[in-house]
């Protein structure tokens, strides 16, 4: 079960992975600025620009059944 994500457990460096549906399966991107406002600021390998994420928008896990992501949505690469 994922556990509340805040603006303060997100760092910037943070890599994330987008996990958008059949034609456009996967992004890779990395948080790039946490607003004051709570805001995630995340930089995807092939969008222009930035996209803002509230923190209860991103998911914690990953990892759905063997090496798939779960779920459509965005994930944290690596909690570690």
């Amino acid at each position: 079960m994922n556990t509340a994500l805040t603006s303060s457990s997100i760092k910037i460096g943070t890599k994330m992975v987008g996990k958008w549906g059949a034609m456009h399966p996967y992004s890779w991107g990395e948080v790039t600025a946490v607003h004051e406002n709570g805001m995630i600021e995340v930089n995807f390998d092939d969008f222009d620009g930035f996209t803002l994420y509230r923190p209860d928008e991103i998911q914690q896990e990953l990892l759905g059944s063997g090496s798939d992501v779960a779920e459509i949505g965005v994930f944290i690469e690596d909690l570690s």
